[in-house]
């Protein structure tokens, strides 16, 4: 692996509290696959918590195919270009996307024991964020939020970034698990899967939809899809969430 360059996760783009959103980390390597490869689709596999407010190391191939981010020697995250097809689930309308959303922000409200209160991108306390807090639709265990993409993450024609629709899409897919599992059970992600079609754009209205697929033990498989109001699906993904072992 060659050194290619050097990127800081800035503390305001947390999951956790100590470490970077795992959505956004994977964005900003994706951003580089994309780039170096033409590929609209590309697979993030998360070995370690992302640190926050450190230099990391950008390497890959001699082909520049393969490609990883490092913490001085600690391998945070693998990725490559792929091809994957995810069928979208039943996509709710604007006004139901809002409906879940307002309903699970109000809950949420009235649990401070709520783990991802201050994750950058659903956090409902983060007004920095991109507070996507997608709740139940009723149907097939997806949630869904009505989301607008604030100025900030997008660059002067008013197109959203890589690393935004990465971390709009990762939050979903794990808060589908959550309303399946006990309450607090701890989840991570491992791999993202995603594929932009196009950018959303900044002060728009989108629907964010996540759901669960499959679960093989600690092992939870998800998608999730950002769609236009018309239904066109910009960005979709496919994820695999863990189970801690000491959890499990």
């Amino acid at each position: 692996m060659n050194l290619i360059e050097h990127l800081t996760i800035e503390r305001r783009f947390n999951g956790p509290p100590q470490s970077a959103n795992g959505g956004w980390a994977a964005g900003l390597l994706a951003q580089r696959v994309a780039r170096d490869t033409g590929s609209n689709s590309v697979s993030v596999a998360l070995r370690a918590p992302p640190p926050l407010g450190e230099v990391l190391h950008v390497c890959c191939d001699e082909q520049r195919q393969q490609f990883a981010l490092y913490a001085g020697d600690t391998l945070l995250a693998q990725a490559q270009a792929v091809e994957f097809e995810q069928p979208i689930a039943k996509i709710p309308s604007l006004d139901e996307a809002q409906a879940a959303g307002d309903k699970a922000l109000q809950e949420r409200a009235l649990r401070p024991s709520w783990p991802y209160s201050l994750c950058f991108g659903c956090g409902s306390l983060r007004h920095d964020g991109l507070r996507i807090t997608p709740g139940p639709v009723g149907w097939d265990g997806v949630v869904a939020a009505r989301w607008s993409p604030p100025l900030f993450v997008a660059n002067a024609a008013g197109e959203v970034s890589v690393e935004a629709v990465w971390a709009a899409l990762d939050c979903p897919a794990g808060i589908a698990w959550s309303y399946q599992l006990p309450e607090g059970l701890p989840m991570m992600t491992a791999n993202i899967k995603a594929r932009i079609e196009r950018p959303p754009r900044a002060g728009e209205s989108y629907v964010v939809m996540g759901w669960p697929l499959q679960r093989e033990g600690r092992k939870l498989h998800a998608a999730s899809a950002l769609v236009s109001p018309l239904g066109e699906v910009l960005a979709c993904s496919q994820q695999l969430w863990l189970v801690p072992k000491q959890a499990y």
